[in-house]
């Protein structure tokens, strides 16, 4: 099998989070060697009070970060965001979030 020259990764390893990721040659010449897994977020030290209620709530219902992504109408990307501490809720969030967790006591 021949592999082409847009096809083939190169396996980065930034010091900065020890991630390990490929990426393709165009990505080196345009310069995107940002990490795909934290994307120079890192988690905080104390994740929002409420949150961890939320977490809670989600794995006594047996729910997985998907389920409620599909619920709530967003991106497992941000409930994940939310739940690590990457993220902090907004208002609008923290009042679906609420709405939910009524609903469904």
């Amino acid at each position: 099998m021949r592999i082409r020259w847009h096809e083939s990764k190169v396996k980065f390893k930034p010091k900065s989070c020890n991630h390990e990721f490929y990426r393709s040659p165009s990505d080196l010449i345009w310069g995107t060697k940002e990490c795909p897994y934290c994307n120079g977020l890192r988690p905080k030290e104390n994740v929002n009070s409420f949150i961890l209620e939320f977490i809670k709530w989600r794995k006594i219902h047996g729910w997985t970060q998907a389920d409620i992504a599909y619920q709530l109408k967003m991106s497992n990307h941000t409930i994940s965001d939310l739940e690590r501490g990457y993220k902090e809720p907004n208002k609008e969030q923290i009042s679906l979030f609420k709405y939910y967790m009524d609903f469904y006591k």
